[in-house]
């Protein structure tokens, strides 16, 4: 659970670390109540773990295997330790350097039969991201040989062009590139305008078979 939460749920944990006069059930079962939620609500936020694809995203397909997200994962966080700094794991899908400065949120789609990619973006997420120094949301594409880390600053000031879905448990926005005539991906805005992201592109080295 400590694993897959996030900072909120991380700082409660603690909490139960530190001494206190006597034991009240109530206080430690919402904070396990609590870190479930978000360790359940953290899942479905990445896109290989949900069934929530949107009706633009057609040809539904099965699970990608985990081996295979997380050799895409992998490959993603080892470029950018290379290029930026080396990252350690927070959660599942956040990564920071030691310090701290740079933040990344790492995501991962199948393609689509149509050709295109779908993912989640999170709130908890873009709250991570904003602060940092240097802060990514890096969207990982199975079946190629590059990922792209977008900026913060750059997503952020687009969200409000991005369809949402609003749940009692918690929201997201949804992010759908789709290839243009060229194979380069292009993210799709709710106003029918797309925007090229091959300035983001981030290469990825396939491990040895």
């Amino acid at each position: 659970m400590k694993e897959n939460t996030e900072i909120a749920s991380a700082e409660k944990i603690h909490e139960l670390l530190v001494p206190f006069e006597y034991t009240r059930l109530d206080r430690i079962i919402d904070i396990a109540f609590t870190v479930a939620e978000e360790a359940s609500e953290s899942e479905a936020a990445d896109v290989e773990s949900t069934g929530a694809e949107p009706a633009s995203m057609p040809g539904r397909q099965r699970r990608t295997a985990a081996d295979v997200i997380e050799q895409v994962r992998s490959q993603i966080v080892a470029a950018l330790s290379k290029k930026y700094s080396p990252l350690v794991k927070k959660s599942k899908a956040l990564y920071w350097s030691p310090d701290k400065a740079i933040r990344v949120a790492v995501t991962i789609s199948k393609q689509y039969e149509n050709g295109g990619f779908w993912y989640a973006h999170h709130p908890g997420w873009d709250a991570f991201l904003n602060e940092a120094s240097e802060g990514f949301l890096v969207l990982g594409c199975i079946g190629r040989d590059a990922a792209y880390a977008i900026p913060h600053a750059w997503i952020h000031s687009r969200l409000h062009l991005l369809n949402a879905t609003e749940r009692e448990n918690g929201s997201y926005w949804h992010i759908l590139l789709h290839p243009e005539n060229d194979g380069n991906l292009v993210l799709r805005l709710n106003n029918g305008r797309s925007e090229p992201l091959e300035s983001f592109r981030l290469e990825l080295r396939r491990a040895a078979a």
